[in-house]
């Protein structure tokens, strides 16, 4: 739920910044996931009237406006071919800033001043998909209502900030302003104001004109309809435009915009009908017949049943109810009368249809979550109250159908047990007010409250309940920390501390943590080359492309850097810690085993390069760490290109035991999955570095230099510098420390078929400082070694 700050002030005097407040309100359990702008660098934009546009002296493809700015005429030049005489245009004034750093500036073109620029969408900073069609190409023409002077950054909500909140099951209230602005207001400790309601009325009554009826009570508790006259289409006006776009929802017209408005507003869906199109003067809200259909407005046609609750008039349905409304009777340029449509639909019958038509929506959204019953006509007025402002005539009253309004629910709340559960000693008056900034009325009963719940409020039902209430608006950090009685505590797993001190190291390295679904799509087999004869499926899947538990999380994390790409993102060094099953008896009988994924890439037009030796240090290191000794052999696997993958090895006591694979992603697969750089990954079994990893002893600091060496040998171009390295080091116990190869050279002062690897040897002892011959002798043992092992020369 998008809620720019501007609007939300309308019902809330708010006096701190919009960062502070969603810190408050998140602290609170309204959880406010960012504060965004949609283009908070422009300034200095105006409305415009354009009062007369003649040719350009001296250019065929420009025009000279004169422009009312209001307080000034201004001349501007332009090659705008959409603008014409009478228009109010967007005007960048001298010293305006617009989006990507630009700055306007008077000045002359080709001879004629020009003292400001008439500004398309794009140079506002807004979205073009998220804009009506006639307002993305060219010029943007405004409202014709809009003032002259107008400061287009507050009308259009460019520098205001936009607090997105996430929003959950229980809580439908929150997905309007008003349930926000209620949370505000019990925050900051301030009053709600409400939007006016009042409107005037003509003698005639809306009920003479169309006749309610509802077959089943329990699918449609409450309808209501209300007539419009002269309801002409036109753009709406630029606020709303604005902080409609601020709210993620698109205009359309002025009749379609104030009823997205007002269920943005109060969370109560609203549906305008053309009523010179609903036949027999009738809405008859019943389940579908078999064999209907209805042409929903997304121009769809849909097959309806008698599972699908329908509004219909005397012929035929018009609107599926809840989801969308019908083609044949949505609001067009010819519409005089409306009917307005407020209601209150079963959460389980919108929600089935909405899934089985594959059809969400905004309004379907909050049917589903539960509407307030009283809310219907709250709502339904608040728009008759806009229509009535731009010149719609409301018929007197509605036409009606339903049952009576449910009762508020009362629930009696003891102050005692609400400290006792809490462990606070919070007092009954500061009860009652935090109680009461929610809207809840309290009625003092002796030492306890009756408290009235309001209907918005769906999930309070019980004494419970409002203990949770006081609780987060008393503060959760307020709460005295207390260990529960007769609870051991708990402790964490040895796995799960292990798992956590990779998270540590890797996160240290400057990786990205990744959490990926447990479910994998069958058709990454055969991308992938992947065997499935041994990997456990799901009996029911919920989606066709979520039947296989997962076996390999790297088709995840390039599905990572696929998404990420497409939003300009081109550097990656991820990471994750996932369990993966496979069928270990043939019956889908689960094995499962965890396994560390890592992955690196980066654009080769980046500065930053991450390679193959990336996530090798990023393996040796953290093997190091452990205690484990690692080397690379060069070998191949399904999915990796086969010169440029290897087996990571550790090196135990026992033997040599298969830590996991590592290597880059086959150029094929990664054009298959339009992946068009270089992607390298790593897979380490954490099952064996935490049954290998070695306890950490402290070794006394070196009392004596090290003698460092370096050497080069040719060698076989295919031999891996691992081998060699593996060589060098058992070669050189125990008197050598350390040792890494540091250059690989191939070219003319090296045989074709060869090529030559530098290293870097340092040498010491714990009790003395080495001699030169001591030194010599290890490496003459060491070329010895690898000249009869791999006819290694020492190179000159």
């Amino acid at each position: 739920m998008k809620v720019p700050l501007s609007w939300l002030k309308d019902y809330v005097d708010i006096d701190i910044s919009a960062a502070e407040l969603a810190a408050k309100l998140t602290a609170v359990g309204v959880v406010a996931e960012t504060v965004t702008y949609v283009a908070p660098e422009v300034s200095g934009v105006y409305a415009g009237k354009i009062l007369t546009i003649k040719k350009h002296p001296n250019a065929d493809k420009l025009v000279i406006a004169d422009v009312d700015t209001g307080s000034e005429t201004l001349q501007i030049v332009t090659g705008a071919k959409n603008v014409r005489e009478g228009h109010t245009v967007p005007v960048a004034l001298h010293g305006a800033k617009l989006t990507e750093g630009l700055k306007i500036k008077k000045g002359k073109i080709r001879g004629e001043e020009s003292n400001g620029m008439m500004c398309s969408a794009k140079e506002l900073g807004l979205e073009l998909k998220d804009l009506p069609a006639d307002q993305r190409e060219g010029v943007m023409v405004l409202p014709d209502d809009t003032p002259a002077g107008s400061d287009i950054s507050k009308l259009w909500c460019l520098n205001d900030p936009i607090l997105e909140f996430e929003t959950f099951a229980n809580r439908p209230d929150q997905l309007s302003i008003l349930g926000i602005a209620r949370e505000a207001a019990a925050v900051l400790g301030k009053k709600i104001k409400m939007p006016s309601i009042e409107f005037s009325e003509v003698e005639q009554k809306a009920s003479d004109l169309v006749k309610v009826e509802i077959e089943d009570l329990k699918l449609c508790p409450r309808y209501s309809a209300r007539i419009i006259k002269d309801a002409h289409i036109r753009k709406a006006p630029l606020w709303m435009q604005g902080r409609l776009y601020a709210a993620g929802v698109r205009s359309i017209n002025i009749i379609v915009d104030i009823t997205n408005y007002v269920m943005l507003e109060t969370g109560q869906p609203l549906h305008a009908f053309d009523f010179d199109k609903v036949s027999g003067g009738r809405i008859i809200v019943r389940p579908a017949k078999p064999g209907e259909t209805i042409v929903s407005l997304d121009g769809e046609k849909r097959e309806l049943d008698s599972d699908i609750l329908v509004i219909a008039d005397a012929e035929k349905p018009v609107a599926i109810a809840g989801v969308m409304g019908g083609q044949d009777s949505e609001v067009t340029d010819d519409t005089k009368v409306i009917l307005l449509e407020a209601a209150n639909f079963n959460q389980a019958s919108v929600r089935r249809t909405s899934i089985r038509q594959k059809l969400p929506s905004e309004s379907s959204k909050r049917f589903e979550k539960g509407i307030d019953y009283h809310r219907v006509d709250f709502a339904s007025q608040r728009a008759c109250k806009l229509f009535a402002e731009y010149g719609g005539i409301i018929l007197a009253g509605e036409s009606s159908c339903g049952i009576e309004p449910p009762a508020p629910v009362k629930i009696t709340l003891r102050p005692s047990r609400l400290n006792r559960i809490l462990g606070t000693e919070i007092d009954r008056a500061t009860i009652g007010k935090l109680l009461n900034g929610l809207d809840f009325e309290t009625e003092d009963q002796g030492e306890d409250f009756i408290v009235t719940v309001p209907t918005v409020r769906k999930d309070i039902g019980e004494e419970v309940d409002l203990i949770e209430e006081v609780a987060r608006l008393w503060g959760y950090d307020n709460i005295p920390t207390t260990e529960p009685e007769g609870i051991s505590i708990g402790f964490t797993a040895p796995m799960a501390s292990f798992e956590d001190y990779i998270r540590s190291f890797l996160t240290r390295c400057e990786l990205m943590e990744t959490v990926t679904l447990t479910l994998q799509d069958e058709a990454v087999l055969e991308r992938y080359g992947i065997d499935g004869s041994n990997l456990l499926r799901v009996a029911n899947p919920v989606t066709s492309d979520q039947k296989l538990m997962r076996f390999d999380a790297v088709p995840h994390l390039v599905d990572v850097v696929k998404r990420n790409m497409s939003s300009r993102r081109f550097e990656f060094k991820l990471f994750e810690i996932s369990k993966f099953y496979t069928d270990k008896g043939g019956e889908n009988e689960p094995d499962e085993r965890r396994e560390l994924t890592l992955l690196a890439s980066a654009s080769a037009a980046k500065s930053t390069e991450y390679d193959f030796f990336t996530l090798k240090g990023i393996i040796e290191s953290l093997c190091k760490d452990l205690g484990i000794t690692v080397e690379l052999k060069r070998s191949e696997y399904i999915y990796l290109h086969p010169g440029k993958s290897a087996e990571i090895i550790a090196q135990t006591p026992e033997g040599e035991v298969s830590l996991g694979v590592m290597g880059a992603i086959h150029p094929k697969i990664a054009a298959a999955e339009d992946v068009d750089q270089e992607v390298f990954v790593a897979k380490v079994s954490v099952d064996k570095l935490f049954a290998l990893k070695q306890r950490k002893e402290f070794a006394e600091i070196p009392r004596f230099p090290a003698i460092e060496r370096d050497i080069a040998v040719v060698v076989d171009r295919k031999l891996p510098a691992g081998e060699v390295e593996s060589i060098i080091r058992n070669e050189g116990m125990p008197l050598l420390g350390s040792t890494y190869c540091f250059d690989v050279y191939t070219g003319k002062q090296v045989p074709e078929e060869k090529k030559s690897l530098a290293f870097k040897l340092y040498f010491s002892a714990p009790d003395r400082t080495l001699t030169d011959e001591e030194v010599q002798s290890k490496m003459d043992s060491i070329l010895k070694k690898l000249d009869a092992e791999y006819g290694a020369a020492l190179r000159s």
